[in-house]
């Protein structure tokens, strides 16, 4: 994957605001 790293920073926000809210509901 030789994705830039502005998009592979996006995706990665992405799926921090994704696993947050199911890591507080743990």
């Amino acid at each position: 994957m030789d994705l830039p790293a502005w998009i592979e920073a996006r995706q990665a926000r992405r799926m921090q605001g994704f696993f947050q809210p199911l890591r507080r509901s743990k």
